[in-house]
């Protein structure tokens, strides 16, 4: 079938930017703490408060939602030959659904155990630590069909265009529809989802998703767009220093399609950047690259304001990343301390 309308998320609308918000804010999500594993949270509890005794910010970041039956079975209908699941959870309606109920359940499980004054130590709640589409699965690997994205409006899969299309608005429509979730128990709580960058993945701009042979198949969101078409409170992007002799920082943060990103609107932050051992064998060539990387960032051109280092004290990945916990000298002076003043990263993936 050339012609085959498939509405993955039962949405339409005249004008696009209004419906991102209506469609946020016209449907219902109820939070369902009881759905949460109550010893996991009561543990996510004592972290948080223990955090607050130390006067430290914890970003939480709620990847997916858990495969339990009451989730799952929030996601149905699904048929995964025009939508696959990594797919479907931006651009399938039920599936941002379930993932907002997560948020809103998440966000009241907490709240209940800490009490509102110390939901102030959660410094945002992240939907993702690194958001990203599929070009090498449906819908995208498909030549022959037209769905329509999260406007209503259809999107020719055989259309490179179309395809960016389908995947920016099915962004910006899961990070306002999951950003309502967590405002449903704490509305003043700030929000944002993760992403590395397109350099990252091999590309200069951000491109539309499909297959690519043996090029990464990963599609992450475009930082612009999500800037003007989502209710965000900032961006996290990531960005992690290559060989030497290749890794340009400029080049990499500029494929975001930078100078496209509202900064008025939305924040920076470098919620994760790192030194890889295979590329910077010592403690001294990390500080470096790290340094360089945090001081480009933060210039007019880009305007970061704030950096995360992965991460403070990640020992079993110690044969992969140098963390700020390494000495960085003989005399044992840690790689923090060798850094200089900083904002570190305390970020409990969940």
């Amino acid at each position: 079938n050339t012609n085959t309308n498939t509405n993955i998320t039962s949405t339409n609308a005249d004008d696009g930017r209004r419906n991102y918000h209506d469609r946020s804010n016209s449907s219902s999500v109820t939070p369902q703490p009881g759905w949460l594993c109550s010893e996991y949270m009561d543990n996510v509890a004592a972290f948080v408060a223990l955090a607050a005794k130390h006067r430290v910010y914890v970003m939480p970041t709620l990847q997916r939602f858990p495969c339990n039956h009451r989730f799952l079975a929030l996601t149905q209908p699904l048929n995964e030959s025009l939508v696959s699941t990594g797919n479907a959870d931006y651009l399938h309606g039920p599936t941002v659904h379930a993932k907002a109920v997560y948020l809103a359940s998440f966000a009241q499980a907490l709240k209940d155990r800490i009490g509102v004054e110390l939901m102030t130590t959660v410094f945002g709640f992240s939907l993702e630590n690194e958001a990203r589409g599929y070009g090498n699965e449906p819908p995208f690997s498909l030549q022959n069909v037209v769905v329509n994205d999260a406007t209503g409006q259809p999107c020719n899969m055989s259309v490179p265009d179309d395809r960016r299309r389908l995947l920016d608005n099915g962004f910006a429509a899961w990070a306002t529809a999951l950003t309502a979730g967590v405002h449903e128990v704490d509305p003043e709580a700030m929000v944002t989802a993760g992403m590395f960058t397109y350099y990252a993945v091999g590309w200069p701009l951000p491109v539309p998703p499909g297959p690519v042979g043996q090029r990464d198949q990963r599609f992450p969101p475009d930082p612009a767009h999500l800037s003007v078409h989502s209710t965000l409170s900032y961006l996290d992007i990531h960005v992690y220093p290559g060989p030497p002799a290749t890794f340009n920082a400029t080049a990499d943060i500029l494929s975001e399609h930078f100078s496209s990103i509202n900064r008025r609107r939305v924040p920076l932050l470098m919620g994760e950047f790192g030194a890889f051992r295979k590329f910077y064998p010592t403690a001294g060539d990390a500080i470096s690259v790290l340094q360089h990387l945090m001081q480009l960032s933060c210039r007019a051109l880009f305007g970061f304001q704030g950096w995360l280092v992965w991460t403070w004290d990640t020992f079993e990945q110690g044969w992969m990343l140098w963390d700020l916990a390494d000495k960085a000298s003989a005399a044992g002076t840690s790689m923090a301390t060798a850094m200089g003043p900083h904002h570190f990263q305390l970020k409990e993936c969940v």
